[in-house]
Formats: C-alpha cells, structure tokens, sequence
C-alpha cells in the first residue's frame, strides 16, 4: 500500500531541483507531464538535474494511447535533453544541428527558424522557459516526439548515434580552436 502523499508526489521529498519544476509545470498546467513523473516507481538519476524537459500538452498526451507503463521512463528520456538550456541557450544552436536527448541514440534535429518558429524533430516548441529556476529546465512543446521506431526519414541510421552540438560561438575565438594553432605561430619564432 502507498500513502497518499506518496501519490500525490512522491518526488518531491526526493529532490530538490524536481521539487522546484515540478511546481513550475503545474503553474503552467502541465498536470500529465507531472503525473509521468510521479508515476515512475524509481527515479531515473538523469531526470534528478542538469537536463531540458520538452513537455506535450495534456490534450496531446491524454489522446495518446503511446505511453505504457514499461515505457514511462523511455518517453521521459526522449523528451528531455541531458543538460539544462533556457530557450536563449538553446536559440543559439544552428538550424540543421543534431543534438542528444537523454534516450540512448535518439537524436533531435534542430530547425531553428527563430524565437517563433523553433522544431525539435519536427515539434515546434510553443512555451519557452516554463522552468526556469532550478537545474532543470523545460519548454512546453506541439506534440509528442516519435518514438524511435517511428522515425522515417531518408537520413542514414548512424546519424541517429552519434550527436554532437555545434555553437556558432564556438568557433569566433580563435585562441581557443586548437592548441596546434599557437604551437605553429610559435615553431617560426623558434627557427629564427
């Protein structure tokens, strides 16, 4: 038997930074997102912090008939990103780019036509920063993400396992490129 505070939420005794989104997303009426948290018998350490929800909407997710209890933690793990951006964070990652989601080899491809027109894997992204406080930050989305098996699309399978993030900043700073760049600049000194 469970107790009631159990099934009200029994996350939040358990961690802090959950404790803080879970009360941010139920300020902005994300109840059956919250309530796939709860129901998780154990929690999966990479949902604790320092990760992205992408929330559906109740209306996408109580029509939805794809989430079962063997499977709660997976659509968990594929809307989320294993690390904590805001909406201006993620804003700054180029279109076409591929970044991880906390499922194992499943991959979100960026379509970033702005702060309006922002898709993840062909979801678009309509509330930006619900969670905003803790380590943990979400984004309330159009939709629910395809699972892996129902992803079709003309692009290569290993595409899918090997993400990387690619920043336009990252590349303005030259001195920080490669450290093969001053050991070259410093060979010619060397010579004379």
């Amino acid at each position: 038997t469970t107790s009631t505070g159990a099934q009200k939420s029994p996350h939040h005794g358990n961690n802090h930074d959950l404790s803080i989104a879970i009360e941010e997303m139920e300020k902005a009426n994300y109840f059956s997102f919250v309530m796939l948290i709860n129901m998780l018998h154990s929690t999966n350490p990479r949902l604790l912090a320092n990760i992205t929800f992408l929330m559906p909407r109740d209306k996408p997710l109580s029509r939805s008939n794809i989430i079962q209890q063997d499977s709660i933690s997976d659509f968990l793990l594929r809307h989320s990103i294993p690390s904590p951006l805001l909406f201006e964070h993620l804003n700054l990652i180029p279109n076409g780019s591929i970044v991880p989601s906390s499922l194992p080899h499943y991959t979100l491809k960026i379509t970033n036509g702005g702060r309006l027109n922002y898709f993840l894997n062909n979801v678009k992204i309509i509330s930006r920063n619900i969670c905003s406080l803790g380590s943990i930050k979400c984004h309330g989305i159009d939709g629910i993400l395809p699972s892996p098996s129902a992803i079709n699309d003309d692009s290569p399978r290993d595409n899918h396992t090997s993400p990387f993030i690619s920043c336009p900043s990252s590349h303005n700073n030259s001195e920080h490129d490669s450290p093969h760049d001053n050991s070259e600049h410093d060979s010619p000194l060397n010579n004379s």
